[in-house]
């Protein structure tokens, strides 16, 4: 039986009885002594309900937020200290009651008494149920809400958080696979910062989900607060509209391409029949003119098939049809185009290759490698030439059909490339970026053809320049005779 308090100071009952306050004294391990009528009308314990227990187990809560150790309750804490602190405490009927209290240790003839002090703080004043009603706002949220301590550590997570991590599991180190790989960072810098962090995306299989974070402060401390949104369905329709726009463009492409060739076919049809028929008797002026409405319009023709081929490739329809043909025969085919080019910026043009070797490989692609690589170095050679060499490249002696493999060779004496541009020069829309590139005309789409097409045959593409001395581009290509087989 607890021994009642006599060497408190004198007529303690009274004191107890008339202080405005509600007062409990506690023994020097947290055990009730004696509390004052104000404080059982605050709290609605009876005196003999408390009397001989401890403080911490009658009246402390012990929610995830205001959980403490007996040791470390602070009820018994910081006597000395003179700081009003806030807290909920319990009720004789349950509800949690917002008190301000202070703890003062008694004098040293009270054998180590402490007396707490307190009042109602009525602007905090929630009761139980209110309490329970914030609870199920977090509890049945459908989004995943969580708690993070400033190093990443979950606190706390409703049950919607519960059910993503159950649903798309842990990986090997045990790590929920729903959670930020770098979360401990997120959370260290949202609680030094203060700030809102943008949201993070989370790739599952085919899930995708948003992370937003944000800081909370609360008396028991700094904490972060994740919301977490699925936005698969998003994703999804976002890919769905971006296949459906790139494939709208491509027919739109198409459409217009095709209309487009035409009209260029009567330029070059008719520019052609006229230079055959009256080249005699036209003035060179005018032989000229005739040339190059006739060449512009091959080049127009050849921008026209290489945007379609484009087109095909990133909808990865692009075909291959193999045939066997003498590569002298393709150089001559395309000479007209590309020698009236070379002469119009006075470049010497010249071509090498043995003229009766084959090769087994899809023409049109062939033709358009050459095209592609020629009309560039004669666009960026200002003076000097241009040289084109094809040739085989066995090992063994050749094969009586046609070479195993052949190379591709494009020279130049032009402005070269820069170092730093090299590994970006087969990408889309690149052109070398220099002052004495300007002027200059081009779509930037050549040579990631050239390197499509290419990888398409099998074969490899390569490279080497000086920075203004020029560039040579070698293509080795295989033959594939045993498709014709």
């Amino acid at each position: 039986m607890v021994k009642p308090v006599t060497n408190i100071p004198s007529d303690p009952n009274a004191w107890l009885t008339y202080w405005p306050d509600g007062s409990i004294v506690l023994d020097e391990h947290g055990r009730i002594l004696a509390i004052s009528e104000q404080a059982q009308t605050i709290l609605g314990w009876r005196a003999e309900q408390l009397i001989g227990q401890m403080a911490h187990d009658r009246i402390c809560i012990s929610t995830r937020r205001l959980h403490h150790a007996p040791e470390d309750c602070p009820i018994c804490r910081d006597a000395d200290s003179t700081t009003v602190k806030s807290s909920f405490w319990l009720s004789a009927e349950g509800d949690y009651v917002s008190v301000d209290y202070r703890t003062a240790r008694l004098p040293v003839t009270a054998d180590g008494h402490f007396v707490v002090r307190f009042h109602r703080n009525e602007q905090q004043d929630y009761s139980f149920a209110e309490l329970q009603k914030f609870a199920d706002f977090v509890d049945k949220n459908p989004a995943a809400i969580v708690e993070f301590d400033e190093f990443g550590q979950m606190l706390f997570c409703n049950p919607a958080m519960q059910h993503l991590m159950m649903t798309h599991g842990f990986d090997d180190q045990g790590h929920a696979r729903i959670m930020p790989r770098d979360i401990n960072e997120i959370c260290a810098q949202i609680v030094d910062s203060q700030n809102l962090r943008a949201p993070v995306e989370v790739a599952i299989d085919d899930f995708w989900f948003n992370w937003h974070f944000s800081p909370l402060v609360s008396p028991v401390g700094q904490s972060v607060i994740g919301y977490v949104f699925d936005v698969s369905e998003v994703k999804r329709a976002q890919a769905q509209a971006s296949v459906a726009r790139a494939q709208a463009r491509r027919d739109f492409y198409a459409k217009m391409i095709h209309e487009l060739r035409t009209p260029l076919n009567a330029i070059v049809g008719y520019s052609d029949l006229l230079l055959c028929r009256n080249a005699e008797n036209l003035k060179d002026r005018d032989l000229k003119a005739l040339r190059g409405i006739k060449v512009g319009g091959m080049q127009l023709n050849e921008l026209i098939s290489d945007t379609l081929d484009i087109s095909k490739i990133e909808a990865g329809k692009m075909t291959t049809e193999i045939t066997l043909f003498r590569p002298q025969d393709v150089l001559d085919e395309i000479h007209e185009q590309m020698h009236y080019l070379a002469e119009m910026k006075k470049l010497h043009y010249e071509v090498q290759c043995p003229p009766e070797f084959t090769v087994a490989s899809d023409i049109h692609k062939v033709r358009q490698i050459l095209i592609n690589l020629i009309s560039n170095a004669v666009k960026y050679t200002r003076k000097g030439q241009v040289s084109v060499v094809v040739q085989p490249l066995d090992v063994e002696p050749p094969m009586e059909d046609c070479a195993e493999e052949f190379l591709i060779e494009v020279a130049d004496t032009g402005m070269g490339i820069p170092a730093d541009q090299l590994d970006s020069l087969f990408d889309s829309y690149q052109r070398v970026k220099e002052s004495n590139t300007q002027g200059i005309q081009g779509t930037g789409l050549g040579l990631a053809l050239v390197s499509d097409v290419v990888e398409i045959l099998g074969g490899e593409i390569s490279v080497a320049s000086e920075y203004g001395a020029g560039s040579r581009f070698s293509v080795r290509l295989p033959t594939q005779s045993s498709v014709l087989d």
